[in-house]
């Protein structure tokens, strides 16, 4: 059989599978946690408060979905959701990440720091600023065009 060789989009796919399962495995899943999730209160820690859509449009998913994940991080005490001062609209609520929340963020990056240093010794300098420039355009393109690249798998 003719081996067929990988297109961009299928080695990416690939690589993304096993970084997501080795994260999940030696990572998320020890600080009882999943990658949605890290990525929701990753985005709390940084950026501030938030409204729920502003979270949906981040991390993807439906609006139930998004719901269900909130309602888990609140149950946790790993978010709360701020209501509306009075007079303003009451839909108008705020997500914000609990001092709990981000201590787990600081240990997570910990774990990620310390994987970072051990891939490090495995390029050169110019390899890894190559790359990252690469995956920062590529996650860009992907925000940019999720729907239309949607369409391509569907085909």
């Amino acid at each position: 059989m003719q081996e067929i060789p990988l297109t961009i989009a299928e080695a990416i796919v690939i690589t993304g599978v096993r970084l997501k399962t080795i994260a999940n495995r030696f990572v998320f899943s020890p600080m009882g946690i999943t990658g949605a999730k890290f990525r929701i209160l990753r985005m709390l820690c940084c950026d501030g408060q938030k409204r729920p859509s502003d979270i949906m449009k981040f991390a993807g998913g439906t609006k139930s979905n998004v719901s269900q994940r909130l309602n888990g991080l609140e149950k946790e005490d790993l978010i709360v959701r701020l209501s509306p001062k009075r007079g303003e609209d009451r839909r108008n609520v705020m997500i914000e990440i609990t001092p709990k929340g981000k201590a787990l963020i600081q240990k997570l990056v910990g774990k990620f720091s310390k994987s970072t240093e051990a891939l490090k010794k495995q390029f050169t300098p110019e390899e890894i600023k190559t790359n990252f420039v690469f995956i920062e355009k590529l996650n860009s393109v992907i925000d940019e065009h999720e729907k239309v690249l949607g369409k391509y798998f569907d085909a």
